[in-house]
């Protein structure tokens, strides 16, 4: 068997299929390393499921390689093979007919496009749609000049899917939960505040012999997030290179010099989870403003 997948998942599967299967340690492979390497990991008749990248699988037809596979398990579908058209998914075709086995996985089997979801369709059912053309036909509105304006008889590819695929949500598997949410609100520092409240109403501030400016709705959004969550490390561009891309950077602290009410509650829930030894989990996505809730934990 031959498992593809993003690359960053790759350690992770092979441990939860370890954990959750019959197979051995030595029976299932990451093909990695130099091309010696993967030579001996793909030679080796120990090997039950080789995972592998997306182009360690279709790339100039690295499948070839592999002798007595059965079946193809494809991690993340949608994030390489939903264009039909793909030099990618063309590989793929010739792969899969030459395998017993199919396994698509994917929790966005829709991407944008309706028709990201024909390649997965065309490889497990292929009945259903003769070919692409077809398929267009079927679900595509065009323009007098043929360009894709819109889309159509969306409930056929919900049936299709329903019929050829399982959906498992987190609701079926571990029952309904009631998730209860308590918000608790906290005050700006007068500093932050104030810096805040300029950046909302001007798209611009005044910093430090510095000027904090936004450019565009998405930029002012993240500035004001970066206000709230890391107040005491505001990175402004102050050099760019003839392309116009940001060179040096000057950190300024809207904070005051003080300590935020947020970090204080913050700490207070942390504390509170610390003496009655119950896990908390902190979500943050910012990454300074992760690094500052590494250092308040």
């Amino acid at each position: 068997m031959i498992w593809a997948m993003p690359t960053h998942l790759m350690k992770k599967n092979k441990k939860e299929l370890l954990a959750w299967s019959n197979f051995r340690e030595d029976e299932v492979a990451i093909v990695d390393g130099t091309r010696k390497k993967k030579d001996a990991i793909i030679a080796d008749p120990n090997v039950k499921v080789w995972i592998v990248s997306f182009p360690g699988l279709v790339k100039g037809a690295a499948w070839k390689q592999y002798q007595g596979v059965k079946g193809i398990i494809i991690d993340e579908f949608h994030k390489y093979f939903s264009n039909h058209e793909s030099p990618s998914t063309q590989e793929l075709y010739k792969c899969v007919r030459t395998m017993e086995f199919f396994c698509g996985m994917s929790g966005t089997v829709i991407k944008g496009r309706l028709d990201s979801a024909y390649p997965m369709i065309q490889i497990i059912e292929p009945r259903f749609y003769g070919n692409v053309n077809d398929f267009m036909a079927q679900h595509a509105i065009k323009d007098f000049w043929g360009k894709v304006i819109g889309w159509r008889n969306g409930e056929k590819i919900k049936q299709v899917l329903n019929h050829i695929g399982r959906r498992t949500s987190f609701e079926s598997v571990f029952g309904k939960r009631d998730i209860v949410y308590f918000i608790q609100e906290v005050d700006m520092g007068a500093k932050q505040k104030a810096l805040y409240d300029q950046f909302k109403n001007m798209g611009m501030a005044e910093l430090d012999n510095l000027i904090l400016e936004g450019s565009n709705e998405g930029v002012n959004l993240l500035r004001l997030r970066q206000i709230l969550a890391h107040p005491e490390r505001i990175s402004v561009p102050i050099d760019r290179d003839d392309s116009g891309k940001i060179t040096e950077f000057e950190v300024v602290d809207a904070s005051g010099g003080h300590t935020t009410e947020r970090d204080e509650r913050i700490a207070l829930i942390m504390q509170d989870h610390y003496d009655n030894k119950e896990p908390l989990v902190v979500v943050s996505t910012l990454i300074p403003e992760q690094e500052r809730l590494y250092e308040l934990a």
